[in-house]
């Protein structure tokens, strides 16, 4: 019954998306691009954008050759993430965590915005993995390319309490200084809390990089 029930109400929010998408249909979410830009260029493109990023990836870290045969192949490429099932989504969600922690050292490079550019316009990551694309790209948190991607973020109605103040900087298009972030986090713990499991978990699974102890190592003086 229970099962039954939370199949409805997943059923529910993701009729809610697909109505929210069609509305949108004169501009696409784009990392690279502007929205109508990015709405003049068909999936086939960003799929062809996106593997190229992933080729250039796999040159430099190996580990991401597994990635060419789930999130950046054929099989997927004109799969709509919410006609798919919940146990189907979660597992697709995982597969996203695990490339983007992947992805973090690399995420001001080319290859990097190439590859992000196919997770927006496929699985929507600025809608359905928000968390692990902050939990991923917070130490980068100084950066235009940051601003960028806070900038095509959805946040749902329970995630403003945590990242709300994220609102106002992508409102005023203004950087998220250290000093700002740092204040919040003294604000509301449970922030801290969340980047503190974030680099926690980068780092159990074998993932962390210099840039990622340093700014730990910063948030935690």
């Amino acid at each position: 019954m229970a099962s039954s029930l939370a199949s409805q109400l997943y059923k529910m929010r993701t009729l809610d998306r697909v109505v929210g998408n069609e509305r949108s249909h004169n501009v696409k979410a784009s990392f690279l691009f502007d929205g109508r830009q990015a709405a003049d260029l068909d999936n086939q493109t960003i799929f062809d954008i996106g593997r190229e990023g992933l080729s250039e990836l796999r040159r430099i870290n190996r580990r991401f050759d597994g990635y060419a045969s789930t999130l950046f192949s054929e099989a997927v490429k004109d799969m709509d993430r919410v006609l798919q099932t919940k146990e189907e989504n979660d597992k697709l969600d995982e597969s996203i965590r695990s490339f983007l922690f992947l992805l973090a050292p690399h995420f001001l490079t080319k290859p990097a915005g190439k590859a992000i550019e196919w997770l927006v316009r496929r699985f929507r990551i600025q809608e359905f993995n928000v968390k692990d694309v902050l939990a991923a790209m917070f130490p980068y948190h100084e950066t235009k390319a940051f601003l960028t991607m806070l900038t095509i973020l959805t946040f749902d109605a329970a995630d403003m309490g945590l990242f709300g103040f994220l609102t106002l900087q992508r409102k005023a298009r203004r950087l998220l200084d250290r000093a700002t972030l740092m204040a919040q986090c003294e604000r509301d713990r449970s922030l801290m809390a969340f980047i503190c499991n974030s680099v926690f978990s980068a780092i159990r699974a074998g993932l962390d990089y210099p840039g990622l102890h340093s700014f730990y190592a910063v948030m935690m003086s």
